[in-house]
């Protein structure tokens, strides 16, 4: 009885435990998500109105509402919050599984817009005379929102296979709402397809595809490289900086998403690999937070690869004001265009 008792409370403690660190690492991702994707559309707001730029946007307001979804479900899931508030027992009785069902929804969206991103950029490269008529701002607006509704299909499973039910806490006996699958959801056949759809649809494809589209754009850009040191050095730096971004915000997907993408396929099949203990559901439970640190690190690759928009950062983070150019340069500036005109009106 002992060993029994024993058993259970240190089943408890690691249980809390896990409860704590995956609470705490989703309300800091998720803040950290909303304030640099808050900065992102911010900033993008000032750049062209390009396709990329387009795709860059929608995926910054996904991003943004996956990280609000994150810091609600980890909210409606904390332990401690939910006994110590009644209101927070009912608001996570009614919004735990929308909330679950958003947070997924919005990660495949801004995974449906990088491979988008991707795409339109592999056209931009490898047909350029094309670009023009199939690369429009008005047609990625309208391919973002396909996208992002699209990624309602993979996820509505949810609402059939997941409810809530009160469940006594073990430490209180104070009824908590907790996450339970319904009939639908413990049938072995339906868990089984759904988990195989779940990894060909919201993962392996969206990664093949991801690896594909920057091994295209790359190798293009190596191909097209001797024309464009014969080009103009300032257009050529700017398509670039825009390649750059793409193919950083793919390699930062890809590789935030392969580890979880892989960990799930052995899920998949080996249904025993469920139920770690110890330190390893510690780490697993940190582990699982590595694909949604992809809704924040978009703003790095930013930084990093777009001059234009790590100074206009620079400027909004230490609350400067645009440069205005003075009356007197405007002036100036003015005089030398009427006195280049009047010189060409003479010599004609």
């Amino acid at each position: 009885d002992e060993v029994v008792e024993l058993d259970k409370r240190s089943g408890f403690y690691l249980q809390s435990t896990v409860n704590r660190i995956s609470t705490f690492t989703g309300i800091t991702v998720g803040i950290v998500a909303i304030v640099l994707n808050v900065i992102n559309l911010v900033v993008l707001k000032h750049q062209k109105t390009l396709s990329p730029y387009v795709y860059l946007k929608w995926i910054a307001v996904c991003d943004l509402l996956t990280g609000a979804a994150i810091i609600w479900f980890a909210v409606c899931t904390y332990t401690d919050f939910l006994q110590h508030s009644p209101a927070i027992r009912l608001l996570a009785y009614w919004t735990l599984v929308p909330s679950y069902f958003l947070r997924s929804t919005f990660a495949n969206g801004t995974a449906h817009l990088v491979v988008a991103l991707g795409l339109d950029r592999v056209i931009a490269v490898r047909y350029p005379m094309k670009r023009a008529l199939w690369c429009t701002a008005k047609k990625a607006h309208m391919a973002s929102a396909i996208l992002v509704a699209a990624g309602i299909i993979p996820n509505f499973h949810i609402f059939f296979r997941i409810t809530m039910i009160y469940f006594p806490d073990p430490k209180n006996g104070l009824m908590i709402p907790r996450l339970q699958f319904t009939k639908e959801g413990n049938d072995p056949a339906v868990s089984m397809a759904v988990s195989y759809m779940k990894f060909l649809v919201k993962q392996l494809i969206p990664l093949v595809m991801m690896i594909a589209t920057s091994f295209l754009t790359i190798s293009e850009i190596v191909k097209s490289q001797k024309f464009r040191k014969k080009s103009n050095t300032l257009k050529a730096n700017k398509k670039m900086q825009c390649l750059g971004v793409t193919v950083g915000v793919i390699v930062i997907f890809v590789i935030t998403n392969t580890p979880f993408a892989v960990y799930s396929f052995l899920l998949t099949v080996n249904k025993s690999a469920y139920g770690a203990k110890g330190v390893a559901a510690i780490a697993l439970a940190l582990a699982e937070f590595i694909p949604w640190s992809n809704c924040f690190l978009n703003f790095f690759v930013y930084i990093f690869f777009n001059v234009t928009f790590r100074q206009e950062a620079i400027r909004i983070f230490f609350c400067r004001n645009k440069a205005v150019a003075s009356p007197h340069t405007i002036h100036t500036n003015v005089t030398e265009l009427s006195s280049i005109e009047n010189k060409i009106t003479a010599t004609n």
